[in-house]
């Protein structure tokens, strides 16, 4: 047999506690309290899952893959060089920002952290990316050397890499040469 059904203010388990020995509460804690009639187990069950109802907010989707494009370091005797480095790392930003689904930090970002003082896991918080595009540019005796490198920041392990070489002759050859670039 079950119990009788409750009526009374709305309360937490001390009034479920009440209604398990038979008796039923009918005190109003404030004129405007919410009425309830319900069972003793339907109060217990309540009680016990409030909350279960609601659903936590949806997940978030996971970020797209990202990476940054750090300017090339110049390793050549020449001092005027870096103007070309600076344009390799360009090209490449500008090439890896047309593949979909694949986010690409600035340029104006990313050659903040020219010189390599700052540490991998550093510049990727920053800039709030996934990894790191970096290399190094050498040419001696009319032919160029580009080493690219993909490196993930958290563990600071290589990734991917490759290396380049080619006959130096027309600057912007190089650039759209689709080995390097594209």
């Amino acid at each position: 047999m079950t119990s009788p059904p409750i009526s009374g203010a709305a309360r937490g388990p001390s009034s479920a506690g009440s209604a398990r020995k038979g008796s039923q509460s009918t005190a109003s804690s404030t004129a405007n309290s919410a009425r309830f009639y319900a069972w003793a187990h339907e109060l217990d069950a309540w009680w016990a899952n409030r909350g279960a109802g609601v659903s936590s907010p949806p997940a978030a989707e996971p970020a797209p893959p990202s990476l940054a494009v750090l300017p090339f370091a110049g390793l050549s005797q020449q001092q005027d060089q870096q103007y070309f480095c600076d344009g390799i790392a360009e090209e490449l930003t500008l090439a890896l920002g047309k593949i979909g689904g694949l986010r690409v930090c600035s340029r104006m970002f990313s050659f903040r952290f020219r010189g390599g003082a700052v540490p991998a896991r550093a510049i990727a918080r920053q800039l709030k990316v996934g990894a790191l595009l970096g290399g190094s540019v050498r040419h001696p005796a009319g032919r160029l050397r580009i080493l690219v490198t993909l490196v993930d920041p958290e563990s600071d392990s290589q990734l991917w890499s490759n290396v380049f070489d080619r006959e130096l002759g027309d600057v912007f050859a190089i650039h759209d040469r689709e080995g390097v670039v594209g």
